[in-house]
């Protein structure tokens, strides 16, 4: 594989991560439940490590709430537009060949609804372009792994000028008992991409459902 390949991918799966970060976690959430007040300690139990792949690169962070941690990616999410999401636990997983998947449990804030506003930002039909400040986002509705009864949505994000013949990004927001999960997944093959994507949020799902 060239190195331009690899570079592209790396710019790619970069420009994903802050778009997330700038649009994806600062919006109006509900934060009831009995898992939303759980410590992190007892979450990072809880993060669905065993649907990675066993030859991916897994990190595990325990985030402690603080959405002014180092993490640059929750750092953002708690600042833009001054609505916070404290994110408690993360899982990163990468692959030798720059796929990934994102894992993040967080409790939002009382008056906001991240699925509602994932779901105004992403039309039935065609897309919407979303303008970061850095980048030009294309936003669409995708089909998504069932979560019943637990609510959820699913969409495809990909960079404006990236080339077509490359996926986007899938992303899942779910509420379980009050808490967010929010998973991405990104793969060169949309099939597999989208089949880690239920595997994961299954997952993570059954492991809250547990406790």
């Amino acid at each position: 594989m060239g190195w331009s390949v690899r570079r592209k991918r790396r710019g790619m799966a970069a420009a994903m991560s802050m778009v997330i970060a700038v649009i994806g976690f600062a919006s109006p959430a509900r934060a009831d439940g009995s898992l939303a007040d759980k410590p992190s300690s007892q979450l990072m139990l809880l993060l669905p490590d065993d649907a990675i792949p066993a030859d991916w690169k897994v990190e595990k962070d325990d985030l402690a709430g603080a959405t002014s941690s180092g993490d640059q990616l929750c750092h953002q999410a708690g600042d833009a537009n001054g609505a916070k999401v404290n994110f408690l636990v993360r899982l990163q997983a990468l692959s030798r060949c720059t796929e990934f998947v994102d894992v993040l449990y967080g409790k939002e804030n009382p008056g906001a609804d991240m699925i509602a506003w994932a779901k105004s930002i992403a039309p039935a039909q065609g897309f919407n372009t979303l303008e970061t400040g850095t980048a030009s986002v294309q936003v669409s509705s995708a089909p998504g792994p069932n979560t019943a009864p637990y609510p959820s949505v699913t969409v495809l994000m990909r960079p404006a000028d990236m080339d077509q013949e490359i996926p986007g990004q899938l992303v899942t927001w779910v509420r379980v008992r009050g808490l967010l999960v929010v998973v991405r997944s990104f793969a060169w093959d949309a099939g597999e991409g989208r089949a880690r994507l239920d595997q994961v949020v299954h997952s993570a799902i059954g492991k809250l459902q547990a406790v």
